[in-house]
């Protein structure tokens, strides 16, 4: 009605109805984000999950006989895409100042400042995972830990943890666990792992 209505410059009643509708739904959703589980959070799709998306889809509209219908075997794969694609165990931001190691549906992230804290809810949001404090880590049942150094197998691979600094494992300690772990992060506030 509002758009007969534009030409004699009478639509304002219909858009203040139309306002007041949009408003209302928009407290209706709001209001039903707040029950449980109103929200599901599942895995980003991949990129190829898109792309051959968009192929399916322009397969199943654009093609007029029945071999149209070889498209949807395509766009069923897209769907469980998200759960074909393996996760990554270590996060690590383009500045290496925020770092993740994913243990089952948790996420240990180190504290954010105030530049990565979008990087750490991206990495929460699209992998669908609960963050948690990085030193919650040091009480993993599989933590190897000797002072402020931990070692941890991630995926098969050993990872030494620096949760202080450079000085507070034992020389042997430090030499023994470095030589075991293919992979050192230093999550220290300060200092390199020496």
């Amino acid at each position: 009605m509002a758009l007969l209505t534009m030409p004699f410059h009478l639509e304002a009643g219909f858009l203040q109805v139309m306002r007041y509708g949009i408003s209302s739904i928009n407290a209706l959703a709001e209001w039903v984000t707040h029950f449980p589980i109103a929200q599901i959070a599942i895995p980003h799709a991949p990129a190829w999950a898109m792309l051959a998306y968009g192929v399916s889809l322009c397969f199943l509209c654009l093609i007029r006989s029945t071999w149209r219908l070889a498209a949807l075997p395509g766009i069923a794969v897209v769907v469980v895409s998200p759960w074909l694609v393996t996760r990554p165990d270590i996060f690590v931001s383009s500045d290496a100042a925020l770092i993740g190691v994913r243990r089952g549906q948790a996420l240990y992230l180190t504290k954010p400042g105030f530049m990565q804290k979008g990087a750490a809810q991206k990495w929460v949001d699209d992998f669908s995972l609960k963050a948690r404090a990085f030193d919650d880590l040091r009480h993993d049942p599989e933590m190897d830990c000797d002072g402020d150094l931990c070692l941890l197998n991630v995926a098969g691979r050993d990872v030494l943890f620096n949760f202080v600094g450079p000085h507070r494992a034992s020389t042997t300690t430090r030499t023994a666990f470095c030589a075991r772990s293919l992979i050192k992060i230093n999550v220290a506030p300060r200092g390199p792992l020496s």
